[in-house]
């Protein structure tokens, strides 16, 4: 099976990933603080050493499970067309888990910055990706707002995706607020996210009513 540039891409991405948590395990201290809750304290901890390769690991995991599962999608001439927009959400994605995992480690070397800080700016990012491609693909049953009136009438699937693209944007700059406000930013584009999801989901429904 032919692997496209992209998905090489990615794997090295996560390649790399195992080499920098292998490099940096030495560095660590005896308790790896492993979850910080919305105050922006760490609340769990592990001495196991060997989580350094946890977030490579499931980034290889997610990668491969998403690049597969598409293979099966029942509308396979559109799920071809838009190919690249699947392996573009990969790269994205693994690239995501790339920089969680530095300031993952980071944190625990020095623990000098704010968490929620320095993951507003990958959630922002990953959303703003998501919104730019909504509006660009096809009906498949993996990538995409699935709505049932959506997946049954192409021109609500593109109404319906160029609406919530814009709405995901939105959301993604809202959680660039993280960057200045910590966990109160962060935690409004979360918010922002949910409830686009919903008023997208009803905005697909009335769009078929009017139909």
């Amino acid at each position: 099976m032919k692997i496209s540039k992209i998905h090489i891409i990615s794997l090295v991405v996560i390649a790399l990933m195992f080499v920098g948590a292998y490099l940096t395990m030495s560095t660590l201290p005896t308790k790896i603080a492993t979850h910080w809750n919305f105050a922006d304290q760490a609340d769990g901890f592990t001495e196991n050493k060997n989580f350094v390769f946890f977030i490579p690991a499931l980034a290889f995991i997610v990668l491969e499970i998403y690049m597969w599962i598409q293979k099966f999608d029942p509308l396979h001439k559109n799920a071809e067309e838009i190919k690249k927009y699947y392996e573009g959400v990969g790269l994205v994605i693994t690239l995501f888990f790339a920089y969680l995992q530095c300031i993952t480690m980071l944190w625990n070397i020095s623990a000098t910055f704010s968490m929620s800080k320095a993951l507003s700016p990958a959630f922002a990012c990953l959303f703003i990706f998501i919104g730019y491609i909504l509006p660009k693909t096809k009906q498949n049953w993996f990538l995409g707002v699935r709505t049932p009136w959506a997946m049954t009438n192409e021109n609500n699937w593109q109404k319906t995706h160029e609406f919530g693209g814009k709405l995901f944007i939105f959301s993604g700059f809202i959680m660039l607020l993280g960057v200045v406000l910590g966990p109160i930013g962060l935690g409004a584009g979360i918010a922002c996210v949910l409830i686009s999801s919903i008023i997208v989901y009803f905005y697909s429904y009335k769009l078929s009513k009017k139909k």
